[in-house]
């Protein structure tokens, strides 16, 4: 369960921004007041940050 909101797209860009500068983890989520985990996470896989699984049980009935 997510403490805070997702980043926004100007966190976004600022980490991008950061990382090409090669500033730490840390000292990013310092910067941005934000946590090294969160971080992390965007910088693992950038494009796919922020989406929703799909959890929970699979339907047993189908539309047909």
């Amino acid at each position: 369960m997510p403490r805070r909101k997702i980043l926004t797209d100007l966190e976004k860009g600022q980490i991008l921004a950061f990382k090409a500068e090669n500033v730490s983890f840390r000292e990013i989520g310092w910067r941005l007041g934000r946590s090294l985990r969160v971080i992390q996470n965007f910088l693992k896989n950038p494009t796919n940050y922020g989406k929703t699984k799909r959890a929970g049980r699979k339907k047993i009935i189908s539309q047909r």
